[in-house]
């Protein structure tokens, strides 16, 4: 509802990026942890690792870019903004890769145990922290980066 508000005054890109944002975040934190059943089963199917963990990275992707695209297409028609539809769904794009790979390193950087009664619940927080700042800087530094370019367009035709 809050990007669909930004879009309603006029900035679709804004808007799917913070749809974008906020869908990335439910789905890339702590993404590698298994709970006592699906480690069970991991095991006695003997799928690799490697493309498990492939798998549930790319999970949150294949999720998240049709909704993104819907989410674009959807705005630039009922707000006339077809303009900034394509550099809307890159900028979309983006944070969700961003946020994938923020939520992988943590999840690696923060293991969590799900198969014990523990838990793990303070690392998990801090896991979860990290990426959320993580993924704020490289939105940061993204928007920076949009304002410079956009200034160096505005000056050299």
């Amino acid at each position: 509802m809050f990007a669909h508000t930004l879009v309603t005054e006029g900035d679709l890109i804004i808007g799917s990026v913070i749809f974008a944002a906020f869908g990335v975040t439910s789905v890339a934190v702590n993404a590698f942890a298994f709970d006592d059943k699906g480690y069970a089963y991991l095991m006695t199917v003997g799928a690799r690792w490697r493309q498990v963990l492939a798998g549930k990275a790319v999970a949150g992707l294949v999720v998240f870019v049709p909704l993104i695209a819907l989410f674009v297409v959807v705005e630039s028609i009922i707000n006339d903004v077809w303009a900034d539809a394509v550099a809307a769904l890159l900028a979309s794009l983006a944070i969700l890769i961003a946020g994938v790979g923020i939520g992988s390193a943590t999840t690696v950087l923060f293991p969590v145990n799900r198969v014990t009664p523990s838990g793990g619940g303070s690392r998990a927080l801090a896991g979860a922290l990290l990426g959320m700042v993580g993924l704020l800087v490289v939105g940061l530094l993204a928007a920076m980066l949009w304002a410079v370019l956009g200034e160096v367009n505005q000056v050299v035709p």
